[in-house]
């Protein structure tokens, strides 16, 4: 391998790790911004549920809105964590995706050149 094939090879792997960055924080700035749209929407339904309960007509009605709460809190949060989790993993994926096809071709460069 002479030395321009092996700085076309360097050059290529250095775009591979540069894509692979963008990619990295393009995708954790989305997920960050879904985590602020939950957040957000859950405060305004706890400030909802607040509101409402300064005007409940028993210590009943308060404790089903407290429960009613409660409740939309854990169920957003399942959703949302699951939802976070399978975003996560996919932008691992597409995040190591040219780091890989840059080795599998860096290893066969070099397989070739050995043969």
């Amino acid at each position: 391998m002479n030395v321009d094939e092996l700085v076309s090879l360097g050059q290529g792997n250095f775009e591979a790790l540069l894509k692979a960055g963008q990619i990295w924080a393009t995708g954790l700035q989305d997920l960050a911004t879904q985590v602020a749209a939950t957040a957000q929407t859950s405060l305004g339904e706890t400030l909802a549920v607040f509101t409402a309960l300064s005007s409940a007509k028993s210590p009943q009605d308060a404790l089903d809105l407290q429960a009613k709460l409660v409740r939309s809190a854990l169920e957003r949060t399942l959703a949302a964590s699951s939802h976070i989790g399978d975003a996560s993993v996919k932008l691992l994926e597409q995040t190591l995706a040219p780091l890989t096809a840059r080795a599998t071709l860096t290893a066969e460069t070099f397989s070739r050149r050995a043969a």
